[in-house]
């Protein structure tokens, strides 16, 4: 098993151009091992914007930097969730049906708390907790 950090230090190694790493993922994104995360940008109101940052933050060929944007998109989010069951009320966890960044999050966040329940808001509308 190779670490995400491992993973991304052979990522920068063999891919020193990192525009037309993006180009080429973004035409063969069915067949890339990051597709079941990435392909969601296609659900974002702007998934220009999200491949522009996934640009941006491969071209700063920083492993450290690409190594959280792995652990984010790829690996169980631990948000520290040992707290909500300290918390005995209901638990609501909204989030907008095309904020894709933070799906994971709220799953997990409604499945670790006492009597939570997630809520997906249809349309446009987006939560706003971290923005």
């Amino acid at each position: 098993m190779i670490s995400v950090a491992g993973y991304n230090a052979g990522l920068l190694e063999s891919h020193r151009d990192f525009h037309d790493m993006v180009v080429r993922l973004r035409e063969n994104i069915d067949r890339h091992q990051l597709s079941p995360f990435l392909n969601r940008f296609n659900f974002n109101p702007d998934p220009e914007r999200c491949w522009r940052q996934v640009e941006e933050i491969f071209a700063v060929n920083n492993p450290r930097l690409c190594a959280e944007f792995a652990r984010q998109f790829c690996a169980d989010h631990d948000p520290r969730t040992a707290g909500l069951k300290r918390i005995k009320c209901p638990n609501l966890v909204l989030v907008g049906e095309h904020d894709i960044y933070q799906r994971k999050p709220s799953e997990q966040i409604a499945r670790c708390a006492v009597r939570g329940t997630e809520r997906i808001l249809p349309s446009n509308l987006r939560t706003y907790h971290r923005e």
